[in-house]
């Protein structure tokens, strides 16, 4: 039966030629038996999959009271939704799927509701996009993407200059370092951290792991600095771990060290140790002084290798 308003309708019979043969009944549609107005009847959606709030990527429900009819169709012009996947039907709540508004063009669109009686009504949806404007959170959670690459052949002569000049040997290539984080469509670099990273080094075979001292990283100036390191043996293969607070340029060194004037000191081990791991620095003839009192600005001038000390 085609949809029709409100009123005292005739039902007639004709015959074949068109021509009325009889009356059969009056028939009384009032409004009290067509389908209600629909509430909301504009709603606002976000393509951006990551805005789950309300007005935003979700699916758009709205209510009638059909009063006995039936929704026969949703329309978005000339182009029928398909029941059951791009909408649902549940008693008086009409569900449009976020699947189907995430395929509209930003702007508005116009959906039209047919029922089995009264006139149709449109529901007026506003389409938004704010992916390419979500801004990233500044403590971003998602998983980290480490980028491992080897150094340009310009970072290559900085460490070789500076392993000349610090009289330690380079180990390992230079590599350099990076963490990136993802979300949305926006990749941006995670440059500092609020506790260590670890990175893993592979050491390469025939290189003799008890001729490792440390992992260093080198500035752009060439300046070095440890960072705290670790060679481990996984299977037949050592790596060195090392953790640091920052991207950078890294690489595994050999840089054995001693002081002259703690040869018979009691803490000659630890001193030699930390010196040639870079974490302690000398004087400048080779020695440590290990007798001597140490003021504050010394003992910070000694460990200047150390992070955070600077």
């Amino acid at each position: 039966m085609q949809a029709v308003d409100a009123g005292s309708y005739t039902v007639k019979v004709a015959n074949t030629a068109g021509n009325v043969t009889s009356n059969v009944a009056v028939l009384t549609v009032n409004s009290a038996s067509l389908p209600g107005p629909i509430s909301p009847a504009t709603a606002t959606f976000d393509k951006n999959t990551m805005n789950t709030a309300a007005g935003s990527y979700r699916d758009v429900e709205t209510t009638i009271s059909l009063n006995g009819n039936m929704l026969i169709s949703i329309a978005n012009g000339a182009t029928l939704l398909s029941a059951g996947t791009d909408y649902t039907v549940s008693g008086p709540t009409v569900t449009i799927k976020k699947e189907y508004l995430a395929t509209q063009p930003v702007g508005l669109t116009t959906l039209t509701l047919n029922f089995s009686a009264g006139t149709a009504q449109t529901l007026m949806l506003t389409v938004r996009d704010t992916t390419a404007s979500t801004p990233i959170p500044s403590n971003p959670t998602p998983s980290p993407s480490p980028s491992t690459l080897p150094s340009t052949p310009q970072t290559v002569q900085v460490v070789e200059r500076a392993a000349s000049s610090g009289n330690f040997e380079l180990v390992v290539p230079a590599m350099d370092f990076a963490v990136y984080a993802s979300y949305g469509d926006k990749t941006v670099e995670i440059s500092k951290f609020n506790a260590y990273v670890e990175r893993t080094i592979a050491i390469p075979d025939g290189i003799d792991p008890n001729k490792i001292t440390t992992g260093v990283f080198v500035e752009p100036d060439g300046t070095v600095r440890h960072v705290p390191t670790k060679v481990v043996r996984t299977d037949d293969t050592y790596f060195a771990k090392i953790n640091s607070l920052t991207n950078s340029t890294y690489s595994i060194v050999w840089h054995p060290l001693v002081f002259n004037d703690a040869a018979n000191h009691w803490a000659k081990e630890a001193v030699n140790d930390m010196g040639s791991r870079m974490v302690v620095n000398g004087f400048e003839e080779g020695t440590f002084k290990p007798n001597q009192n140490m003021t504050g600005a010394r003992c910070c001038d000694i460990a200047r290798p150390i992070r955070g000390c600077e």
